[in-house]
């Protein structure tokens, strides 16, 4: 059987898939090459190495170095797709003839080339990336930053409409929605993900956890949501796992009582704490794209306590109960911390996630949307 070839153009290096971009782009990367495609992988690498663990589900990959950030500020393209135009990218796209598959805004640098006119191009969005930097910004609380995440949204506003001359696939139905109301040829695919089946478990768990990556804004703000709502007297310890936690967010945490901080989890170690846990605690600040997180915990931890923001474009709403303001977060956590978890709710996971977030499903829409 002849070989479909795709490029794909992935913002980071895909691996370890710790992180939502990088979840997604791995798990489908491992997908689409199980399903008999193969796969010209080129990559922007800043710190995150060359590993042996995508050779296998790869042709060839090509590395690349990301400008620095200085002479990015002082053009009109965005910096994070300046920072990615490599002079070696254009030719080895050029010298294979098939798909292209630009993942994230941050790579559609090259979308209207005109050596690339004849090409079918694709668009993973994973965000409406000038809303993201809009809600980065809003977040930040070092000027330096805030400046830079302001500018950064301007520019990717301005220059949004150069995205159309691609196929547009959504990560979410909330993109989906925004893209679809700018642009002709708008696809929802929901996000690649590492769970195959609902490993969740019955009854009562050890401990509340948030998880996420610590050293981002957003998730900085959500764990002090979490210390500064969460009294003292819940009997259950709040761990807190992550990539990367500041000092400030060491001593935050060092100065209460009930909770653990957990950095740098494994894989098997983050899995084993959303399974032993009781209540995922998943509050968020931003509506942009799909919290990987989210299914995570779903697909194995039990109770899933949320803030609607978490939900935004997923369909998931019938499995989380959802809390606002820190009132209703004590609420709802005095209401589940005694409240087992049952079979019933693990079969209304199980039909639910397997519908709408299907791997096979999902790249066998992606193969036919590409290869139709």
């Amino acid at each position: 059987m002849k070989h479909k070839i795709l490029h794909i153009v992935a913002f980071d290096v895909p691996y370890p898939p710790d992180y939502g971009g990088a979840i997604d782009v791995f798990c489908k990367i491992k997908a689409l090459s199980e399903n008999g495609v193969k796969i010209l992988l080129h990559c922007f690498e800043y710190g995150r190495g060359k590993p042996a663990a995508l050779e296998p589900y790869c042709s060839e990959i090509y590395y690349y170095s990301r400008k620095s950030l200085l002479p990015s500020l002082f053009t009109l393209q965005p910096y994070i797709i300046a920072s990615r135009m490599h002079v070696d990218l254009l030719p080895r796209l050029k010298a294979v003839n098939a798909p292209i598959l630009f993942e994230g805004h941050h790579t559609s640098g090259l979308l209207n080339h005109p050596a690339l006119s004849n090409r079918q191009k694709f668009l993973r969005q994973h965000n409406v990336e000038w809303k993201y930097y809009e809600q980065l910004a809003e977040n930040e609380k070092q000027s330096w930053k805030k400046f830079f995440y302001k500018l950064e949204q301007l520019k990717l506003k301005r220059s949004e409409n150069k995205i159309a001359s691609a196929f547009i696939v959504a990560l979410s139905k909330t993109e989906f929605t925004y893209y679809s109301f700018k642009y002709e040829n708008v696809f929802y695919i929901p996000p690649f993900h590492p769970n195959k089946q609902v490993l969740t478990e019955t009854g009562m768990g050890k401990h509340i956890l948030y998880h996420g990556n610590l050293s981002v804004n957003e998730n900085e703000k959500a764990v002090e949501f979490i210390a500064n709502t969460i009294p003292i007297d819940f009997n259950m310890p709040i761990i807190i796992a992550g990539k990367n936690p500041s000092e400030q967010m060491r001593q935050l945490i060092a100065g209460k009582s009930n909770f653990k901080l957990h950095a740098n989890p494994t894989d098997v170690e983050l899995r084993e704490l959303i399974q032993k846990a009781h209540i995922n605690l998943l509050p968020t600040f931003q509506t942009t794209g799909i919290k990987l997180k989210l299914l995570n915990a779903l697909f194995n931890g039990r109770h899933c306590l949320v803030k609607p923001e978490m939900l935004n474009g997923t369909g998931l709403d019938e499995l989380c109960p959802m809390a606002d303001t820190p009132e209703e977060f004590n609420l709802r956590i005095k209401q589940l911390i005694t409240k087992p978890f049952t079979a019933e709710a693990i079969d209304k996971r199980k039909t639910n996630l397997y519908d709408l977030y299907d791997n096979q499903k999902s790249v066998e829409q992606l193969m036919e949307l590409i290869w139709s």
